[in-house]
């Protein structure tokens, strides 16, 4: 009978320890003071990016640490209507308020978007397409990875 409730206690342990250890490596490391208007916000913003007509779409979620170019598309009924003073990009740390910058975007001859990022060092953070519409201005935001070796891969985009 000792045996069994040993091996009980081992499982549930392992079970736990298991537990602790998945969690703490899938943690996003986000975390809001009020979720219930946070996400009352996000169901905000999406529902405006829906009825923009607008999609924009990150050419790369992957980026090299340092000075770099976020390229991007802008597509539906309103894209052609919107000048270099209607767009602009913002990069942020979503974990810290350090390295927030937001510059304008110009569009190129092939009529893709292009921005000047700064990412001074690895990890996660968000690139947010900004475009001024009628209705007020409307943010697209990306999860995008910043890493020391570069790298590139399909975005990821978050609102868009």
């Amino acid at each position: 009978m000792k045996a069994v409730i040993a091996v009980v206690s081992a499982l549930g342990l392992g079970a736990v320890v298991g537990a602790v250890v998945v969690g703490t490596r899938s943690f996003e490391g986000t975390v809001v003071d009020h979720p219930y208007e946070h996400g009352l916000s996000w169901d905000r913003d999406h529902a405006r990016r829906r009825d923009s007509g607008l999609e924009v779409r990150l050419r790369d979620a992957a980026f090299p640490a340092g000075s770099g170019r976020a390229a991007f598309t802008i597509s539906g009924a309103a894209a052609d209507s919107l000048g270099d003073r209607d767009v602009s990009v913002r990069v942020r740390r979503p974990e810290s308020g350090e390295h927030q910058r937001e510059t304008p975007a110009r569009r190129q001859p092939d009529g893709s978007w292009e921005a000047p990022v700064l990412l001074p060092m690895a990890g996660r953070w968000e690139l947010a397409v900004i475009v001024a519409h009628p209705d007020g201005v409307i943010e697209f935001p990306a999860a995008i990875v910043v890493s020391n070796a570069g790298g590139r891969e399909e975005a990821r985009n978050g609102g868009a």
